[in-house]
C-alpha cells in the first residue's frame, strides 16, 4: 500500500474506537504531517504520543513533554538492577563512592547508566574504579552528552576484536530494518568473522 491507502485503511479500522498510539523517533515534519492525517477524525478520548529529538517536530505536534533526567535514587535502582540484580553493594564505602562518581558522570541518562552498568557486570567491584578511570571522563560534570558518548565508545572498545567486527557489520543494514538472525550469522560465516563449526554446535 502507498501512504494514502494505509491512512484510509487505518481510519476505517479506528472508526468509533478509543485507542492510544505511541510512535517512536519521528525525524521530520513531513512524516508527522502524513501520520497526523490518519488520526484527524479520531475518538475524542483517544491519544497519540510521539517521541522525537527534533524540536520543530515536537512544536508542530504540540503538547511537548521534555524528558527529565533520572533522580539519584532511580539512577541507583537502574544501575544496581543491571549490575547485581537490584542488590546494592554493602561492603565498603569505597564501592559506594565509585558508584556515586559513575552515576554523577552519567547525569541521569538511562542509556549511559545501563551501558556502563553492563560493562561492570562481569567485573569484580574492586575493578570498578579502573573502568571509571579508563573511560577518561572530563572534569566538567555538566558535559552529560559528551560523557554518554565516552561510555558508549568505551563499551565498544572493551569488546573482543571478533565481536567489534560483527557489530560494525550491522552498519550495512538500513536503520530500523528487520534483520533475520540466521541469515546474519551465515553472512558472518561467509565473510570469515565466525567459524562455521560454532554455528553447527549451536
Amino acid at each position: 500500500m502507498d501512504e494514502w491507502q494505509l491512512i484510509n485503511q487505518l481510519q476505517t479500522f479506528l472508526v468509533g474506537k478509543r485507542y492510544i498510539f505511541v510512535m517512536d523517533d519521528i525525524w521530520d515534519i513531513r512524516t508527522w504531517e502524513v501520520i497526523k492525517c490518519a488520526f484527524m477524525d479520531s475518538h475524542p478520548e483517544s491519544r497519540l504520543i510521539i517521541t522525537t529529538r527534533i524540536v520543530d517536530v515536537a512544536t508542530k505536534a504540540c503538547g511537548i513533554y521534555n524528558m527529565e533526567e533520572l533522580s539519584n535514587d532511580n539512577s541507583e535502582i537502574l544501575f544496581y538492577t543491571r549490575t547485581c540484580g537490584g542488590e546494592g553493594l554493602n561492603s565498603s564505602n569505597q564501592h559506594v563512592e565509585v558508584t556515586n562518581k559513575i552515576l554523577k558522570k552519567c547525569g541521569g541518562v538511562p542509556l549511559a547508566i545501563i551501558t556502563i552498568a553492563s560493562l561492570l557486570v562481569g567485573k569484580q567491584s574492586e575493578d570498578w574504579s579502573k573502568v571509571y578511570d579508563a573511560i577518561g571522563f572530563g572534569h566538567e560534570d555538566s558535559e552529560v552528552v559528551q560523557n554518554t558518548r565516552k561510555i558508549l565508545s568505551f563499551s565498544y572498545y572493551d569488546l573482543p576484536s571478533h565481536l567489534k567486527t560483527c557489530l560494525l557489520y550491522l552498519s550495512m543494514f538500513p536503520e530500523d530494518s528487520f534483520i533475520e538472525k540466521n541469515s546474519l550469522i551465515w553472512k558472518w560465516v561467509s565473510d570469515g568473522f565466525v567459524p562455521g563449526k560454532l554455528c553447527h554446535s549451536t
